[in-house]
C-alpha cells in the first residue's frame, strides 16, 4: 500500500493482546522507519497514533510483516475521546497521552521553561519502539506533551546516548552541590535509582565522606534524574517507577517534581525530597485537624473529596503503636515496634531519627508517593493493589493502642489537565 502523507498522524488499531507484527514505511524503496506493533483490526483496545509529519508530502509504502490488511485512519492531531477526562487518568503526575511512558532521559530548565525528555513508545503500553518524548512546562505542574524529540532509525534503533553526548550533559551519576541549613556546601552524587554519596569534590574527582544513602525505596523498578540548568541553587528531581497497572490506552507516569535539601543528623547528613512548594497552585480545598486519638478497636473516619491529595501527617513515634490508615479503600500500615510502613507490595522505613513521625502522602488515582521522616525515606507504590476505589470518599485512621496524631492536614488538589479535544 502506498500513501502520500498529508496528515501528521496515521492512527492504527491494536490489541495489546495481538500476535506482534512489524510496520514498515519505505521511501523510494527504502526502509526509512519501522514499529513493533500488535495490529488488529477485529478487536482493538487501543490505538496508535503514529507521527509521521517529518515525511509530510512524500509517498510511503507501507507493509506488515506477517502480511495483513492494513486499515487506518489520518488526523492531525491526538483526538482521543475523553483525553485526560479517562477514569483511570491520573490527576497530578504527568502522563502522555497514550502509549508507554518510560524513564525520564534529560531534564533541563531554559529561558523559564521546564523541559522533559524521556523514554517513549507510541505504539504500545510496553516498553518497545524506542522513541524520546518530549514535555514542557512553566510552572513544574502543568505539563504539555511536545512532537517526539527523536524518532528509531530506519532498523529500529535509537543513538539517544550519542545525541546527548552532544548536545546536552550526559551521565548515569548526577553530581550536585547543596548546602545544610548552617551554610556547609557538600556535593552529592546520586544515581538513577535514588542511591547516593554524599562528599567533596578534589582535583575534579568526587570523594565520598560517609557510606552510601538510600533515599528512595520499594520493590518496583524507580528511575530518575535532577534537572540541569535551575536558578538559585535549588535542586528538583523527578522519579519514573515502573508500574503494575495503567494499562488503558496509556502506561506509566512520572512521579511529582521533589526539591531536594541536606541536613545532618548526629554527624551523617541526609537527603530530603519533598513535594516541590509549585504543588499549592493546585489547592482547591483545605482541611486541618490538631489531636486526632485513635483507640482500640475504633476508627476514625475523615472524608475526603473525590480528587488528588496532598495528605500531611505529624505524631510521635511510638514503639508499641501499629498504626493503620485507609484511603480510598487501600490500607497503608505503620508499625513503629518494626519502624517500618507498608504499602501495596512496598515497604521502607518509618524514621531515621525514630523519634517522630513526619509523612507526607500524594494521593493520585493510581497510587500513592510516600515521602517520610522530613523527606530523607521515599516511596512509590503504583501496583493493582493501590488503585484508588472512588466510591469510598474517606480517610480512616485506626490503631492497636491508644494513639494520637498531633496533626493531619488534607489537601484536595486540582487536576493538572486541560479540557481535551474531540473527535468531529
Amino acid at each position: 500500500m502506498t500513501i502520500t502523507i498529508m496528515n501528521d498522524y496515521l492512527v492504527f488499531p491494536v490489541y495489546t493482546h495481538a500476535t506482534e507484527k512489524k510496520l514498515i514505511f519505505r521511501y523510494e524503496g527504502k526502509p526509512v522507519y519501522q514499529l513493533n506493533i500488535k495490529l488488529d483490526q477485529a478487536s482493538p483496545d487501543f490505538y496508535a497514533y503514529i507521527d509521521v509529519s517529518r515525511f509530510f508530502g512524500k509517498d510511503l509504502e507501507l507493509s506488515v510483516i506477517p502480511e495483513m490488511e492494513i486499515s487506518f485512519r489520518e488526523t492531525n492531531e491526538v483526538d482521543i475521546d475523553h483525553l485526560y477526562r479517562e477514569a483511570i487518568r491520573p490527576q497530578i503526575h504527568f502522563t502522555t497521552k497514550n502509549g508507554f511512558l518510560g524513564n525520564p532521559k534529560n531534564l533541563i530548565y531554559a529561558d523559564g521553561v521546564y523541559h522533559i525528555f524521556y523514554s517513549y513508545n507510541p505504539a504500545d503500553t510496553e516498553c518497545d519502539n524506542i522513541h524520546i518524548g518530549h514535555a514542557v512546562s512553566q510552572d513544574l505542574i502543568h505539563w504539555q506533551e511536545e512532537k517526539i524529540a527523536a524518532f528509531p532509525d530506519e532498523n529500529g534503533t535509537l543513538d539517544w546516548q550519542g545525541m546527548v553526548a552532544q548536545h546536552l550533559p550526559c551521565m548515569q551519576s548526577e553530581l550536585f552541590s547543596l548546602s545544610d541549613s548552617e551554610g556547609n556546601q557538600k556535593w552529592i552524587s546520586m544515581d538513577e535509582t535514588g542511591r547516593y554519596s554524599v562528599g567533596h569534590v578534589e582535583n575534579g574527582q568526587f570523594e565520598a565522606e560517609q557510606s552510601e544513602q538510600m533515599l528512595h525505596y520499594g520493590n518496583q523498578e524507580c528511575k530518575g534524574k535532577t534537572f540541569s540548568g535551575l536558578e538559585n541553587g535549588r535542586v528538583i528531581r523527578m522519579n519514573w517507577n515502573r508500574p503494575e497497572a495503567l494499562h488503558f490506552g496509556f502506561c506509566g507516569q512520572m512521579g511529582f517534581p521533589s526539591e531536594l535539601s541536606l541536613e545532618k543528623y548526629n554527624g551523617t547528613y541526609y537527603l530530603r525530597a519533598l513535594p516541590v512548594d509549585e504543588i499549592g497552585i493546585l489547592y482547591k480545598n483545605t482541611n486541618r485537624y490538631n489531636n486526632i486519638c485513635a483507640k482500640k478497636g475504633k476508627s476514625i473516619e475523615i472524608p475526603l473529596a473525590d480528587a488528588a491529595h496532598r495528605i500531611h501527617l505529624k505524631g510521635q513515634f511510638d514503639e508499641n503503636a501499629v498504626l493503620k490508615l485507609t484511603f480510598f479503600g487501600r490500607k497503608m500500615k505503620i508499625d513503629f515496634s518494626e519502624n517500618r510502613m507498608y504499602i501495596g507490595k512496598n515497604q521502607a522505613p518509618v524514621s531515621v531519627t525514630e523519634k517522630e513521625m513526619d509523612i507526607t502522602l500524594l494521593i493520585d488515582r493510581c497510587g500513592a508517593e510516600i515521602f517520610a521522616d522530613h523527606g530523607k525515606i521515599c516511596l512509590s507504590s503504583l501496583t493493582g493493589d493501590t488503585m484508588m476505589d472512588r466510591n469510598l470518599l474517606n480517610f480512616g485512621v485506626s490503631c492497636n493502642t491508644e494513639y494520637c496524631l498531633e496533626s493531619v492536614e488534607i489537601h484536595a488538589l486540582e487536576p493538572i489537565w486541560q479540557t481535551s479535544p474531540k473527535k468531529p
